[in-house]
């Protein structure tokens, strides 16, 4: 089974896990990572790494079971690295959800990388077209050759590629770091990945590489004792009281797993230096902290460390690996500390140390020391427009391995450029726009920039000279120290001296850091700064009153400051004052103003005072009062396009409403009741959002033929004002009762119950709704027809409820209304030669507190010949209704199948699928079938299983359908509706031949393709006799005839019908899980059906028609039994 998509069983943060040796041993044990990052790829990668050290040769291989489809070329599998570095040299056998298996490298830091399937790297294709189709891969390095293989079946390897120096490609050193990499290829969302089988390798941490949104993570699941193997945590603290040559390292034991202690010590080393230093080590035998004090070391030095542990019960786990620099030089300036992922691209993060400028100014100051936080981390004097994370500016910027040169941003939210990258290489004054200086000069003179640098302060170079037609900055703005690690959550230690020409006031981030920045004397004593106030928007804005929003960003070195705002009419002279909010520290301020001039435009700005008496005042903003509130309106029109289960409504908005932008219409519907009966409840239809007056529609499904309803339209506006329509009424046409529905229960490739007319039969009448009724006939031997004289809801106590012998035939259709319902617990055939028809199974969460294998229905491994006709199959926690493996000629016909349950036992496992189809199932035929509210598997798939796909109907899906690589489908009239992706393919994989298939309400992004799916110019198989409806058709016939008893369907089965037919999901395809249902509670719990009795008068010949007489009088409305 895949996955859970958002499962973390053992989670280890950005940190580190460790596995122990990992061997054949633990052949058994899935490693799963979830990886975000835009790619592996071009000259900088980003992605989640699962890792060692490695010295020398070495021979690694590993099974890739799942990879979720972020985008096609999200990226999984085995990497050599020369080194963590984002940009750096490596090489990777990488799997992918649309393009197979092929290799990749880049074959030196910060060069484009190759692939074996790109025009640079064609020669060393060792596969046609540079890859394949492999579910295992291996990576072998001799001495300085890395060979990549990939295989099926892990014993029989096929070569890919091979790369060494003598082909030009890669040239590690003696040690590497070699281990499992996954990239999403979609920023901001993880990727999924689940491995097993690794050998050769004993990963102990995980990092994310390179600038990603979402941090990734590593959790593993031990398959030989069917439950997890507790993970020993240790995490890296920080070190204090550090001098020119010793330091207190710390460290932290989180979790010691299973274990009863744990040794713990550091490992330690000089930044870039290849081996470490490991201190004495201490058994701790709880949880806690732990520290050592590590001498002779170097003095203005950067040192790594990292905290490792290894428990008594051999389990290991090394912390993330921080920094600590020794012998910080002294000096007469000021420490600026920031954190911050860069000052780049289209926005900045970093610590500023500023003042307000207007016009010309020139500006010195000497950046004595930067703290090697990454390779670009950035220190110096800069100008920008605003304090907004994507403003203009201007950067003398000093790096910790570039040298100093000059960035700027052109634009707000536009990519920055600098003298080192190609855009800004006509700026350059200096060869290569770099220079080696430690004194930065920066001077504005009309609308011209010049940027200098000077060894000793005195002998200027100019390093770029900046017209406006290269950055057109506005005449006032900021001005000060910038500083950014480059290497989000941790601080940047930069020491600047000697600064002339600009005295800052003010500190405060840029962005969004994870860590404070702040501001210290060479003594370390804070320095002195003002508070600094931002104002915000106007808010809740009506004809009088608004709330004001503002942000204090910092109370300078004052214990508290108090925000107020200034507010009055454009034009007017003096501003009046609101009461102020008093905060410690920063945060948000919100302020409601009232008794405001209707339609008029108004100026305002955050002020703040602190409790040392700094001010700062806040820009202007503005915003307009609104004419007077008037409420929408709303006509209801007439009804057309009128059938015996559906109609089209008509409305029209006539006004939206003073205070409103849009407003959402609707319409309303519930039979017309007795006079003696109360007012049914109102059903809405889906929504539609209208930005002005005008006509609208919307179609109701799933009504009763020959009824009258009434209806209104209804809307309601953005601002919380609504109004509903006159109500109007009509009455539903006459039901067609052409012999129920389109697919029979003996179409496919079944032959249903040959034994019902050759041997003679049993017939089991069910007298009570128990499981100790039903469960004998179920599992009594020979052949027998099992009816129902009585209703009512079965509780199954949490067990299976299993056929076990052969030739069975469950008639849920000879039951009086409302027919029998099975809860809690699967219903299951484990059996040949049987049909089930026209009955419920709801399992539910169960108590076992496994999702794995517990679906509401589902035919087992081995059998054969079985039919499963109108079965509502509902609240799964691992599918709803499945196919057993190996089986042979199984159909599904006209089944519902709806509302997997996500996170049933409050511990983030998630399937909520709809149906999988096991490994080997043969002449499967799934067909009239509706699929709702599952996350994914409509259907799944599995390998070398052969199936027709017809007809179905699916609504509100993640993952559509899943085919494996050795599956053969016939595709054929399908139509899927709400997908929540819309870029995502609907069906994924295997050979398929595909026919009429749909999407829509949404359809699928204009460039993606229904499927991935290695397309088949004729179906593989087809029953025959077999006819399809056209895929417009699905819907409405679907709707009408899926699941047990159509004609005499329960709350929840019409429930799910309206909620399909109206949409109901569609206004949450951003939130899925807020329309998914973790438990049967959530839409109301188990069912409370009455047992109603009657008598059967079963037939002694004929059975077959009776029984298929019974199934007519509950798919048709108006038909009778026999």
């Amino acid at each position: 089974m895949k996955q859970p998509r958002r499962t973390v069983i053992k989670t280890i943060g950005a940190g580190s896990i460790g596995l122990g040796t990992i061997g054949t041993a633990a052949a058994t044990t899935t490693i799963t990572i979830d990886g975000g990052g835009d790619d592996i790829w071009g000259d900088t990668d980003a992605f989640h790494y699962f890792y060692e050290e490695v010295d020398g040769d070495f021979d690694v291989t590993v099974k890739i079971d799942e990879l979720e489809n972020t985008d096609g070329w999200a990226k999984a599998g085995l990497m050599v690295r020369q080194s963590l570095a984002a940009d750096e040299e490596h090489a990777m056998v990488r799997k992918t959800p649309g393009n197979d298996t092929s290799v990749q490298w880049r074959s030196d830091g910060g060069d484009e990388a190759e692939s074996t399937t790109s025009d640079g790297g064609e020669d060393l294709r060792r596969v046609p077209g540079g890859t394949m189709t492999a579910e295992w891969q291996r990576l072998v390095r001799q001495g300085e050759t890395i060979r990549a293989y990939g295989s099926n079946d892990g014993e029989n390897w096929t070569l890919i590629a091979e790369l060494s120096p003598s082909n030009g490609t890669v040239d590690f050193a003696g040690s590497a770091y070699v281990g499992l990499a996954v990239t999403s290829r979609n920023e901001g969302t993880l990727c999924t990945a689940a491995f097993s089988n690794l050998s050769g390798l004993s990963p102990s941490s995980n990092d994310d590489i390179g600038d990603v949104a979402v941090s990734g993570s590593v959790s593993t699941t031990d398959g030989d004792t069917g439950g997890d193997d507790p993970a020993p945590v240790v995490s890296t603290g920080s070190a204090s009281n550090v001098t020119a040559s010793s330091a207190s390292l710390g460290g932290a034991v989180d979790e010691l797993g299973g274990a009863d202690s744990a040794v713990v010590s550091f490992e330690y080393r000089p930044s870039g230096a290849r081996s470490w230093t490991t201190t004495a080590s201490q058994t701790l035998s709880s949880s806690g902290t732990f520290s050592y004090q590590v001498g002779d070391l170097s003095s203005d030095t950067t040192y790594e460390f990292r905290a490792v542990l290894e428990t008594s019960d051999g389990d290991g786990d090394r912390g993330s690996i921080n920094t600590v620099e020794t012998a910080v030089n002294e000096t007469d300036g000021v420490v600026v500390e920031g954190a911050g992922t860069d000052i780049w691209n289209e926005s900045d993060e970093g610590h500023y140390y500023f003042t307000d400028v207007s016009g010309d100014f020139d500006a010195v100051v000497a950046v004595d020391g930067l703290e090697g936080t990454d390779p670009y981390a950035k220190a110096g004097l800069m100008v920008r427009e605003t304090l907004d994370p994507e403003a203009k500016n201007v950067m003398i910027r000093r790096t910790s391995g570039h040298d100093t040169s000059v960035q700027w941003r052109p634009e707000p939210g536009g990519e920055s450029t600098s003298l080192t990258s190609d855009a800004g290489r006509s700026e350059r004054e200096t060869s290569g726009g770099t220079i080696d200086a430690d004194y930065q000069r920066l001077v504005r003179n009309g609308e011209t920039l010049r940027a200098y640098a000077s060894e000793n302060g005195e002998d200027w170079t100019l390093v770029a000279d900046l017209s406006s037609d290269a950055i057109d900055l506005a005449e006032s703005g900021y001005l000060g120290l910038a500083v950014t690690s480059h290497n989000a959550g941790t601080l940047c230690a930069a020491e600047f001296s000697e600064l002339t020409g600009v005295s800052p006031t003010h500190s405060r981030d840029i962005g969004d850091v994870e860590v404070a920045g702040s501001v210290s004397g060479d003594d370390g004593a804070p320095v002195d700064t003002n508070p600094v106030v931002a104002t915000g928007s106007a808010t809740d804005v009506s004809a009088t009153t608004a709330t004001l929003t503002g942000r204090l960003d910092s109370v300078g070195r004052a214990s508290s400051a108090t925000v107020t705002f200034g507010y009055r009419a454009v034009g007017a002279e003096s501003w009046t004052t609101t009461d102020g909010r008093t905060l410690s520290g920063p945060g948000s301020v919100d302020i409601e103003i009232t008794d405001l001039s209707r339609e008029t435009d108004y100026e305002f700005r955050a002020v703040v005072e602190a409790s040392d008496g700094d001010t700062d005042t806040g820009a202007v903003a503005t915003f307009t009062t609104g004419e007077s509130d008037t409420g929408p309106v709303v006509t209801t029109g007439e009804v057309s396009e009128i059938d015996a289960t559906s109609a089209t409504l008509n409305g029209h908005l006539e006004r939206i409403g003073g205070q409103a932008s849009t407003a959402d219409v609707a319409f309303e519907v519930r039979p017309v009741a007795d006079d003696d009966e109360d007012d049914a409840e109102w059903s809405r239809s889906s929504t539609e959002t209208l930005e002005e007056p005008g006509e609208f529609r919307g179609n109701v499904r799933g009504l009763s033929s020959e009824t009258d309803y009434e209806y209104r339209a209804v809307v309601e506006a953005d601002d919380g004002d609504g109004d509903a329509g006159e109500i109007g009424t009509f009455t539903t046409g006459e039901a067609h009762n052409d012999g129920g529905a389109h697919y029979d229960y003996t179409d496919g490739f079944t032959t249903p119950a040959p034994w019902l007319e050759d041997e003679a039969v049993d017939v089991y009448r069910i007298q009570e709704a128990t499981r100790r009724a039903v469960e004998g006939p179920f599992q009594a031997s020979g052949p027998r027809v099992i009816v129902f004289e009585t209703s009512g809801v079965i509780d199954l106590g949490g067990d299976r409820l299993e056929v076990t012998e052969d030739k069975c035939w469950i008639a849920g259709q000879t039951a009086p209304s409302p027919g029998i319902t099975f809860i809690n617990g699967m219903v299951a055939v484990g059996a040949n030669d049987c049909v089930v028809q026209h009955i419920r199974s709801r399992i539910g969460p169960g108590s076992d507190g496994n999702i794995q294998g517990n679906d509401s229905f589902n035919t087992q491994d081995d059998t054969t010949n079985n039919v499963v006709d109108h079965v509502t199959a509902s609240w799964g926690t691992d599918e709803c209704m499945s196919v057993g493996y190996d089986t042979n000629r199984t159909t599904y016909t006209n089944n519902l199948i709806y509302e997997g349950l996500y996170d049933p036992y409050g511990d983030g496992s998630d399937h909520n699928y709809g149906t999988l189809v096991g490994n080997g199932a043969d002449n499967v035929t799934l067909a009239g079938n509706v699929w709702a509210k599952c996350r994914s598997r409509m259907p799944r798939l599995k390998g070398d299983t052969r199936s027709v796909v017809a007809n179905n109907l699916c609504y509100f899906f993640d993952e559509g359908g899943i085919a494996d690589g050795s599956t053969e489908t016939s595709f054929v009239g399908n139509a899927y509706l709400g997908t929540i992706a819309p870029d995502d393919n609907v069906l994924e994989g295997g050979d398929a031949y595909l026919e009429d298939n749909v999407t829509y309400d949404p359809s699928l992004d204009s460039d993606t393709d229904f499927a991935t799916s290695n397309e088949l110019s004729s179906p593989p198989l087809w029953p025959d006799g077999l006819e399809t409806m056209s895929a417009s058709e699905v819907e409405e016939h679907n709707l009408r005839y899926a699941g047990a008893r159509p004609a005499d369907r329960t709350a929840n089965d019409e429930r799910i019908v309206r909620e399909i037919a109206n949409r109901a999901g569609n206004d949450r395809l951003d939130s899925a899980y807020d329309y998914w249902i973790p438990t049967p509670d959530a839409v109301g719990g188990y069912p409370d059906l009455p047992e109603n009795t009657h008598s059967l008068s079963v037939p002694d010949s004929g059975l077959r028609e009776w029984l298929e007489g019974w199934a007519l009088a509950v798919e048709e409305p108006g038909a009778s039994p026999p």
